[in-house]
């Protein structure tokens, strides 16, 4: 009579071997810490994009709030900024009752003070430290773009400021190309 252990045996089934060698564990384990570690990396300039890319796109929905606004209430608005810094302010021009006097001054209310931090601006003209909406929405003065200063590549990290048109972008080379 052929037993169950003979048969396995002459097909080729069954070896000595009862389990894993030391070696293969360590193999085994050093494979799943270089594939861990590779997965932390990316993962952590993932978040790194993402962080960048919201900081465009609060900036960017501030702007087209603070255009808005400025036609709604009929008065000029005002968003300062500089090079170097890690926020930004909007302002509505109250400075002289009722209706303001379309100048940036002492008397203006803050809206609000919005941060960038950990990343810097950096402002295509020295000029658009002051980025002024009048109560048509249109941008008074100088245009340009306003860059998240990061080492990051995201999908977006400049904001172009035109008169009527405002658009989130990347920069290539020295200028936003907005997308």
């Amino acid at each position: 009579m052929m037993t169950m252990a003979s048969a396995a045996d002459r097909a080729g089934f069954v070896s000595n071997e009862k389990g894993l060698t030391v070696i293969e564990l360590v193999a085994v384990m050093v494979l799943m810490g270089i594939l861990i570690t590779m997965a932390m990396i990316s993962y952590q300039t993932m978040q790194q994009r993402y962080q960048v890319e919201q900081k465009v796109k609060q900036m960017y929905t501030d702007l087209m709030n603070t255009r808005v606004r400025a036609m709604q209430r009929g008065r000029d608005h005002f968003v300062t900024m500089a090079t170097g810094t890690t926020a930004y302010r909007i302002y509505e021009d109250t400075f002289i009752s009722p209706d303001g006097n379309g100048a940036f001054d002492g008397g203006d209310a803050l809206l609000t003070t919005q941060s960038t931090a950990p990343y810097t601006l950096v402002l295509s003209t020295a000029s658009l430290t002051l980025v002024q909406f009048n109560s048509k929405g249109l941008v008074a003065g100088t245009t340009g773009w306003v860059k998240i200063n990061t080492t990051v590549s995201g999908e977006y990290d400049c904001i172009q400021i035109d008169q009527i048109r405002t658009g989130m972008g990347k920069i290539n080379g020295a200028n936003c190309v907005v997308k």
